[in-house]
């Protein structure tokens, strides 16, 4: 939100960077940052657990939270142009990603959950993640299950769409305010 305070604002108005230019600029920021957590994660993870998973598995899963890494930024792109202060917008990124991943079957196995419960998380990208990290345990082979695998994916893809959408229309409407 520190893009929005009045001195900050001014400046950035007055360059000839366009708005959305700046908007890509803070996105490209943010997910720059979060690619190289997790390609050090990746590396750490192929390190220590070579022995555990096949390279099918392992890339299937890299490409897994790869897609799921998109979601977290869009969420927190979107979280920072909505919330003021930084203690409040940790309080909102917490309460986001705790109450999807329980909604979602993280903490609890989904077949613990109400089946309201598992109908709602059907609505959130953690639930997507969630049958394919199900799919890539459970599974010997994630060969016959390709089909499912890569439609989870799809959905994971087309939530870090529409929330980066909907990051792009509030940032427009701010700005118009």
């Amino acid at each position: 939100n520190a893009f929005y305070k009045k001195d900050v604002k001014m400046r950035t108005d007055c360059g000839r960077v366009s708005v959305r230019k700046q908007n890509l600029a803070i996105v490209a920021g943010v997910g720059l940052v979060a690619m190289m957590i997790w390609t050090v994660l990746m590396l750490l993870g192929a390190l220590v657990y070579h022995k555990d998973f096949t390279v099918e598995t392992y890339l299937c899963g890299m490409l897994n939270s790869a897609l799921f890494l998109l979601v977290a930024v869009a969420i927190a792109v979107l979280a920072g142009v909505l919330v003021k202060g930084v203690d409040a917008l940790n309080g909102a990124n917490n309460l986001i990603s705790m109450g999807m991943a329980f909604l979602c079957g993280v903490f609890v196995p989904g077949d613990f959950l109400p089946d309201a419960v598992n109908k709602f998380g059907e609505f959130l990208p953690a639930s997507w993640y969630m049958k394919n990290v199900k799919l890539l345990f459970e599974s010997d082979s994630i060969a016959g299950h390709t089909g499912t695998f890569f439609g989870n994916c799809g959905m994971i893809a087309i939530f870090a769409v529409a929330i980066f959408f909907v990051f792009l229309v509030v940032v427009k409407r701010k700005k118009a305010a």
